[in-house]
């Protein structure tokens, strides 16, 4: 963000606010309580529709995402409904019953509709689609405007995406090369995963006794980890290792981390198989404890790995196996070496 951008930013985000803050304000006062039903309306359409219009307009000429307005919309629309809980004006009710699912599915079918644009937009190009997990990161931090919030809903589509969708990447040991045969990975997480399956099937009838809501919530919850394993199972296959004359693309599952590293950033790439303490090694695994590698990439400046749900860590030293890490270390020595035209 540049730093002209960022002081209309911090006033948008100023005025928005104090807004919201007035609005708590008045919802606690007497003078609101007394005419409830006249009053409720008007701080409803403050919250609503006047905190993100004055965002929007101070927002507007700058290079901040529009879509940004809808988390401020979307903040206002929680507030309101948590201030207007008890009470009983009808527009509470229009809240929860119609403008709540009439964002929510206008956000959802305008991300469906990004990605539709763009893979068609590809497809004319005839350049082929990108990795899956990294383009939705690029595509739903461009509409969103929050690296953040970019990276776990892009984890959470992933998911799915893997689920049903991903496919194994045909190896060649060329550029192309596998990474989860010999390093135990998929033994290990299927193990889990089956104990997971049995573990949910049998306490699901203990926490009955808690009660049912209690009993579906963590049942769905331990589904939900199942799923989540069983998608970072097949990505595993599906996300293999890229060498590129210029760059590596490093890919573990969906939940292992992934990193872009450029050739020129590679100091030093060796095989080696023993535990790294050093300051700045992280290893490209969902559990690095009980996951092996077998090659350390020593680099020349930090690099940013995305591991699960988007949690970014620095790295001056990477770990990681890979199935062939003899061919791999040649191919990634002769393009180090050769100069870029």
């Amino acid at each position: 963000m540049t730093a002209s951008v960022r002081p209309k930013l911090f006033l948008a985000i100023g005025v928005s606010s104090l807004v919201i803050v007035s609005c708590i304000i008045i919802s606690f006062t007497g003078l609101f309580k007394h005419y409830n039903d006249r009053l409720s309306l008007a701080l409803a359409g403050d919250l609503i529709i006047t905190a993100p219009l004055l965002y929007y307009l101070f927002i507007r000429n700058t290079g901040i995402s529009k879509m940004t307005v809808l988390r401020v919309c979307m903040a206002g629309i929680l507030i309101a409904a948590a201030l207007l809980n008890k009470s009983q004006a009808p527009v509470i009710s229009i809240i929860k019953h119609w403008l709540s699912p009439i964002l929510e599915a206008v956000f959802i079918g305008y991300i469906i509709g990004k990605f539709y644009t763009a893979n068609r937009s590809l497809k004319a190009a005839n350049q082929p689609v990108t990795d899956f997990l990294l383009y939705s990161r690029a595509l739903l931090q461009s509409v969103t405007g929050s690296g953040k919030f970019a990276n776990v809903l892009s984890s959470e589509l992933a998911v799915f995406y893997y689920i049903f969708r991903g496919k194994d990447r045909a190896v060649d040991n060329k550029t192309i090369f596998s990474s989860y045969k010999t390093s135990g990975a998929v033994l290990v997480l299927s193990t889990f995963l089956y104990l997971f399956v049995v573990e949910t099937a049998g306490m699901h009838f203990v926490f009955l006794l808690w009660g049912k809501m209690v009993a579906w919530v963590l049942t769905g919850l331990s589904l939900y980890t199942c799923m989540q394993l069983f998608a970072h199972i097949r990505a595993l296959r599906a996300r293999s290792i890229l060498v590129q004359p210029s760059f590596l693309l490093l890919r573990n599952g969906i939940l292992g981390g992934d990193v872009m590293v450029q050739m020129d950033n590679i100091m030093e790439i060796k095989c080696n198989n023993k535990s790294v303490d050093e300051i700045g090694a992280v290893k490209l695994a969902f559990i690095k404890g009980l996951e092996n590698h077998n090659t350390v990439i020593y680099l020349n400046k930090p690099v940013t790995v995305i591991k699960a749900f988007g949690v970014k860590k620095k790295a001056g030293i990477l770990l990681l196996n890979i199935d062939d890490r003899e061919k791999f270390i040649t191919v990634v020595e002769q393009f180090k070496n050769k100069p870029v035209i």
